[in-house]
C-alpha cells in the first residue's frame, strides 16, 4: 500500500511539474524560453582558447580530472600563449552554449532510491535506512540528469 501511495505521490508532482519550480538554473529556462537561433562560434577570435580547450576535455573526456589538469599544464607549458579553460570554467561554458545543464539530485549511497518528488525532504533511505546527508549536512551521493527540453533544443 505505501508503494501504491508513492507512486500516486511522483504522479501528483509530475501533473504539477512547470518550468519555473523544475530546479532548473534561470538562465537555461530563459535559454528555453528564448533559443538563441544563431549558430555557436567555437573558433571566435576573441576567445581562441575555447576550441582548443573543447578537444583536450573531448579527447580526455573518458578520462579523470586529474588528467584534463596535466594535459592542460603540459600545453600551457608548450605553448605559454596558449590558456586552457579549467575544468570547471569549461564545463560551465558549456552548459551556457549548450543550455545542457543537469540537474543534481541526492540519492541514497547504496542506489535504492532518489530524493525527489516527495522523498525531497527525506533524510533516510527507505530501503535500507543509510543516512542521506554525511556529518557536514552534505548528499553523500548525487545523480545527474539533463532533462529533455534542452536536449531536444540543442538539435535545433
Amino acid at each position: 500500500l505505501a508503494e501504491l501511495k508513492h507512486a500516486l505521490d511522483f504522479i501528483a508532482a509530475l501533473k504539477a511539474a512547470d518550468l519555473d519550480s523544475s530546479g532548473l538554473d534561470p538562465g537555461v529556462i530563459k535559454q528555453l524560453r528564448e533559443p538563441i537561433e544563431s549558430i555557436l562560434d567555437i573558433d571566435s577570435p576573441d576567445d581562441p582558447n575555447l576550441r582548443v580547450s573543447l578537444e583536450v576535455y573531448l579527447a580526455t573526456g573518458n578520462a579523470s580530472e586529474a588528467t584534463y589538469n596535466k594535459v592542460k599544464a603540459a600545453v600551457e607549458k608548450r605553448s605559454p600563449d596558449v590558456k586552457l579553460y579549467t575544468l570547471d570554467r569549461l564545463k560551465r561554458k558549456i552548459g551556457r552554449l549548450t543550455g545542457l545543464i543537469p540537474l543534481v539530485n541526492d540519492m541514497c549511497v547504496n542506489s535504492c532510491m532518489a530524493y525527489t518528488g516527495p522523498f525531497a525532504k527525506d533524510h533516510k533511505c527507505h530501503y535500507c535506512s543509510e543516512d542521506r546527508y554525511d556529518k557536514a549536512r552534505n548528499g553523500r551521493q548525487h545523480f545527474y540528469t539533463i532533462p529533455p527540453g534542452p536536449q531536444i533544443q540543442a538539435y535545433y
